[in-house]
């Protein structure tokens, strides 16, 4: 598993992801999604469900109409390469 991205690199990598940020930390992205209803919340959840096992991002938020998405490496105390490569794109 590589090393960790530099706070430089950070921020070259998120130039390219519209609609991420960095957290406070550095050590996560974020990106809030809005839904039309529920129905699209839920299915949107539950396709990023059957698509966990190939990722290493980790979906969190509640259930309604929003849905924020922190993508971090389980395993590292910050963004890693492979995890700005998962960062879905629109």
């Amino acid at each position: 598993m590589g090393g960790l991205l530099s706070e430089a690199a950070r921020k070259d990598a998120l130039a390219g992801l519209s609609g991420w940020s960095e957290a406070a930390d550095g050590k996560a992205l974020n990106r809030t999604f809005t839904f039309r209803d529920f129905n699209e919340a839920f299915g949107f959840m539950a396709r990023a469900a059957l698509l966990r096992r190939k990722a290493t991002t980790i979906p969190i938020g509640g259930m309604s109409t929003k849905l924020s998405r922190s993508a971090f490496p389980p395993t590292m105390p910050g963004v890693s390469p492979r995890a700005m490569s998962r960062s879905p794109r629109p």
